[in-house]
């Protein structure tokens, strides 16, 4: 008997309590006992429902980050043309542009580290698409399917194709997406996973608003509108020998592309109107503009006090809770040196450690000789205090190149 397990990504871009009738992708025809865990803000709440839909009327008025949703299947039946169906687990991330979302704005604080990490993340995914002024993201449920089955392995993604015909047809809301298999003989050698549309965009965030009218990429399974995938049929039909399998409904239709469509590397090429664009027009936008006063040194980003000003204004980067973003250089010398702060980089530093370098960049400075060229002074009263801090190679050169280069520096 063969293990077989389906991935399957759904998207959609609706961006209100809609986007919840995604939990509606499932087989009507199973009895299945749903349990539900609801993750928000940090916290989880988990519990048994009498019904998928009357949790999703409960959570319309609720916020989330993710939803998590296990189905216990009732034995006799779970058998779907020849698979035999063994377990359904299902995960909803919310959009960060969804009204349902969770935003970390008003997320307590928590002293897990665990949970701090999960803050973190979230927050760097909201600043993220506001830097790249992605307004629409989709949310996207992802879906996984364990089945038996005693079909001949050729078989298996013909009832496949049927199974998601059937589950798409329980959907009211447009969705787009991708599915993917795996068999084995043996449950521990089951390979593969999802397939990963939105990390795959990652460096093409403007794609982002166009899935749906186009598929990200290529995959054993598409899922997109009728329309879509009529289009892409028909495109892809003109350089193909044989008919490309398709299961229709009401909402979505799915396509299954062989092994060999999708191994040949002209199959991009002959369905390119269908796919989202990964070039300039999508590209995510790239840091490290000297003048707007972002200085990319050592692999790492830097910031001018202006220009992280602007940002902070433009909310296209958080506010730091505990550390302050202060100049590498500190503010006396900057005055001795007739530098304006504002043109000088920032770093997250602690205020009260802040105050324990300043005072030894002080002592060290007032030992120096007063015959000693002025920049050459600040730049040695500040350099054991920069190697204690790590400073890189990289941003030593930088500084003393930018700030403290003068013709007296020896």
């Amino acid at each position: 008997m063969l293990e077989v397990c389906l991935f399957v990504e759904l998207l959609s871009q609706e961006q209100n309590a809609n986007v919840l009738r995604l939990l509606n992708f499932q087989l009507q025809s199973l009895e299945v006992k749903p349990t539900t865990k609801r993750r928000f803000n940090g916290y989880t709440v988990q519990r048994k429902t009498a019904s998928i839909d009357s949790f999703i009327e409960a959570a319309s008025e609720q916020k989330h980050n993710k939803i998590t949703v296990s189905y216990q299947i009732a034995s006799g039946t779970s058998k779907q043309n020849g698979l035999l169906l063994t377990h359904i687990h299902q995960v909803l991330n919310i959009s960060p542009t969804n009204s349902l979302w969770a935003s970390t704005k008003v997320w307590p604080h928590h002293k897990s580290p665990a949970v701090n990490n999960e803050y973190k993340t979230y927050q760097s995914f909201e600043y993220y698409l506001k830097l790249n002024e992605v307004s629409v993201y989709p949310s996207c449920l992802t879906t996984i399917i364990s089945m038996k089955t005693d079909l001949a392995v050729g078989e298996v993604g013909s009832r496949v194709l049927d199974l998601l015909a059937i589950c798409l047809s329980t959907l009211s809301c447009p969705v787009s997406g991708a599915a993917t298999i795996s068999i084995s003989e043996n449950i521990k050698n089951l390979q593969g996973g999802p397939p990963n549309i939105l990390a795959n965009l990652e460096m093409w965030p403007k794609a982002y608003p166009l899935l749906g009218e186009r598929f990200d990429a290529l995959h054993p399974f598409l899922i997109g509108s009728p329309d879509l995938c009529n289009s892409f049929v028909q495109a892809l039909e003109k350089h193909v020998a044989l008919p490309v399998p398709k299961a229709v409904s009401s909402t979505a239709n799915a396509i299954r592309l062989s092994n060999k469509i999708l191994s040949d590397p002209k199959t991009s090429n002959y369905v390119s109107d269908y796919l989202v664009p990964r070039d300039d027009s999508t590209a995510k936008v790239t840091l490290g503009d000297a003048s707007k006063g972002e200085h990319r040194i050592g692999g790492n980003m830097f910031y001018t006090q202006r220009r992280y000003n602007q940002l902070i204004v433009e909310d296209k980067i958080p506010i730091l809770q505990i550390l302050r973003r202060l100049p590498v250089i500190h503010h006396k010398y900057l005055d001795m040196l007739g530098i304006d702060a504002l043109d000088v980089l920032v770093e997250a530093r602690d205020p009260h450690l802040d105050k324990l370098h300043q005072a030894a960049i002080d002592e060290a400075f007032s030992k120096l000789p007063e015959s000693m060229a002025l920049s050459e002074r600040v730049w040695n009263a500040h350099l054991i205090e920069w190697r204690k801090m790590r400073y890189t190679q990289a941003l030593l050169d930088f500084i003393r190149q930018i700030y403290l280069n003068s013709s007296e520096v020896r």
